[in-house]
C-alpha cells in the first residue's frame, strides 16, 4: 500500500511517470536565472548614478559661448493641440545662445487642421516650417531638416513631447564634451493618470533611463537615445547621414529603429553616448494594449543588425584597399560574391543570412588569385580594378560556368 502512494506522487494527471531529477533540474534554472537576474539588476542599479552637470556650468557664462541649436519637430498627422503644446514648449525654452526650430510636416492628412498651428507659430522669427509633399517617414523628414540646418547641435523632439523649459540648456552644457556625439533626456509619460497601462508605461520609462540608461551612461554606451528627446554634435551627425538614410532590414529599407541605428552610428564613429537624468521630456504614450504592441514589436526589430553587408572584408583579399572601402551599392545587392572556403574571415556577414547556393558552389576558387580575378570581372565591385582583355574574360567565364 505504501509502495502504491510512494508511485502515484510521481504520476501526473496524463498518467506519465514525472522522475523528481527533472523538477529538480527545472527548479535549479529556475533559480540560476533568478540569481543572474537578481546580480544584473544588483549591478545596474550600482552604475546608475546621476549625471552631474553643475562642473560644466560655471565656464559658459557668456551666451556667445554656447553652441547654436537647431530644433527638429517631425510632425505627422499630429492632434492639433498636441502639437501646440509641444511648439509652445520649444518656443518657452530660457536658452541664452542661438535656437532655430524646423517643423517639418510629412505629408500630413490633416494639414487642413494644424494649418493654424503651424501659422501661429511661424510667425517667431526662430520657426520653420518644412512641407513635404507626401508621407516619407520620420527619417526622411529628419534629414529634410538636418540638411537645411546649421547649428552647431541638433535636438530631435518628437510633436507628441513637451520639454521643460531648461532642456536645451542642459543638453547644450552636456555637449560641451567634444567627446560626446549625442545625449538624451529623461522621459515621462504626459497621459500618465489615463489608464493602467499608461502608469506601468511611465513605471518602464523611470526604469529605462534612470537604471538601464544611467548605468550605460557611465561607460559613456547609452545604446538607444530616445527620439523623443535627444540631441546631436551636428558635425559628426553630417558624416553619418548617408548610412542613416541607407539602412536596411531583411534586404529592403528600414522605416523603423531609427534613434538606435542613429545611436550605434555614434558609437561606432568613436562618440560617447550620454544620458542627462534632469532633462525632462513628457511624450505621449499607448493608452490601448494593442497599440502598445506594435509599437514594441517596431522597437524590437530595430535590435537586429542590417541584412545586407556594405564591406567586403577578407584576409585572402587583402592585397587591395578597394575590399576594405565602404561600398554603397552592395546595400541592394542580390547576390554577394566572396571567396567561401574555410580560411575566409568576413565579418560583414550576418549570422541570420542564409548560405547562397552560387557562394557554396564557388568553393573551387582556393587561392586568392583566382578569386581577386573573379571578382574583377563578375562581382559587384568592377570599377575597382583593372579591365581584363577578351580573351581573359571569356576564360573567366567558361570558369564560373563550371563551378557555378
Amino acid at each position: 500500500m505504501t509502495g502504491g502512494l510512494q508511485s502515484d506522487r510521481f504520476l501526473n494527471l496524463s498518467g506519465r511517470t514525472r522522475h523528481p531529477m527533472n523538477m529538480l533540474a527545472a527548479t535549479s534554472a529556475f533559480s540560476f536565472y533568478a540569481l543572474l537576474s537578481t546580480v544584473y539588476k544588483s549591478t545596474q542599479a550600482l552604475y546608475a548614478q546621476p549625471t552631474n552637470v553643475s562642473s560644466l556650468s560655471d565656464g559658459l557664462v557668456d551666451s556667445d559661448a554656447l553652441p547654436g541649436v537647431d530644433v527638429i519637430v517631425p510632425c505627422f498627422n499630429e492632434d492639433p493641440c498636441t502639437l501646440s503644446a509641444c511648439l509652445e514648449s520649444i518656443a518657452n525654452q530660457d536658452y541664452d545662445g542661438k535656437l532655430r526650430v524646423y517643423v517639418v510636416d510629412d505629408g500630413s492628412a490633416n494639414l487642413d487642421a494644424v494649418r493654424p498651428v503651424y501659422d501661429a507659430y511661424t510667425r517667431d522669427p526662430r520657426f520653420n516650417l518644412i512641407t513635404l509633399p507626401q508621407n516619407m517617414g520620420k527619417r526622411k523628414a529628419q534629414i529634410a531638416a538636418i540638411r537645411r540646418s546649421f547649428g552647431d547641435l541638433v535636438l530631435n523632439v518628437r510633436s507628441d513631447t513637451i520639454i521643460g523649459s531648461d532642456v536645451v540648456t542642459k543638453l547644450a552644457l552636456k555637449m560641451q564634451n567634444p567627446a560626446i556625439g549625442t545625449a538624451m533626456g529623461q522621459l515621462t509619460a504626459s497621459n500618465r493618470s489615463d489608464t493602467w497601462l499608461t502608469r506601468l508605461i511611465d513605471m518602464g520609462y523611470w526604469l529605462a533611463c534612470n537604471e538601464e540608461r544611467a548605468a550605460q551612461a557611465r561607460f559613456g554606451a547609452v545604446m538607444c537615445c530616445c527620439g523623443p528627446c535627444t540631441i546631436y554634435r551636428r558635425s559628426v551627425l553630417l558624416l553619418l547621414l548617408d548610412q542613416y538614410e541607407t539602412q536596411f532590414f531583411r534586404g529592403k529599407r528600414s522605416d523603423f529603429g531609427e534613434d538606435r541605428h542613429l545611436t550605434i552610428l555614434m558609437l561606432t564613429a568613436g562618440y560617447r553616448t550620454e544620458y542627462v537624468p534632469d532633462a525632462i521630456a513628457a511624450t505621449v504614450v499607448p493608452d490601448r494594449l494593442g497599440t502598445y504592441l506594435r509599437q514594441q514589436l517596431r522597437w524590437a526589430r530595430s535590435t537586429y543588425p542590417p541584412a545586407a553587408p556594405k564591406k567586403i572584408v577578407t584576409d585572402q583579399l587583402r592585397s587591395y584597399p578597394a575590399a576594405k572601402t565602404e561600398i554603397p551599392e552592395l546595400a541592394n545587392a542580390k547576390h554577394v560574391f566572396v571567396k567561401a572556403c574555410a580560411r575566409v574571415n568576413n565579418p560583414a556577414e550576418n549570422s541570420h543570412q542564409p548560405t547562397r547556393e552560387c557562394e557554396r558552389r564557388m568553393r573551387g576558387f582556393r587561392l586568392p588569385e583566382r578569386t581577386q580575378s573573379f571578382l574583377s570581372c563578375f562581382g559587384p565591385i568592377p570599377q575597382h580594378f583593372a579591365q581584363a582583355s577578351s580573351a581573359e574574360r571569356l576564360a573567366l567565364s567558361q570558369t564560373a560556368r563550371r563551378a557555378i
